[in-house]
């Protein structure tokens, strides 16, 4: 059974949110993005993701049966995104989870509100 955990995103899961997000981009309209991004696009989507809106990621931390080291996955992420630009909207948002399915979003979610009450 897969080991899930679930961490504050670094620089260095970069491209496997990315790879989660373009394959969205390409086969869903999850995302209502057209052009996949790059990955400096998403290294620079990352770092300006903190505190109420940082981005957490769902790791399957299993080792693979024939891996010669234990290695770690992303399986998926999510974050809150402001909902408006404007001051008056700052503590609105809304939620952005790839790849978490419906049993993990509690976690999430959990997760988020703990972040949100303390800022």
């Amino acid at each position: 059974m897969a080991l899930i955990t679930l961490h504050l995103a670094t620089i260095a899961d970069a491209e496997q949110i990315r790879e989660i997000y373009n394959y969205e981009v390409q086969h869903t309209t999850a995302t209502f993005d057209l052009v996949p991004r790059t990955l400096a696009e998403q290294q620079q989507w990352l770092a300006e993701r903190s505190g109420a809106f940082a981005t957490i990621v769902a790791v399957d931390a299993d080792p693979a049966p024939d891996a010669p080291a234990p290695t770690t996955a992303v399986v998926g992420f999510g974050a809150l995104s402001a909902y408006k630009e404007r001051a008056a909207s700052n503590s609105d948002s809304q939620p952005e989870p790839f790849g978490f399915g419906r049993e993990r979003q509690p976690q999430l979610l959990r997760r988020v509100d703990r972040r949100l009450c303390c800022r």
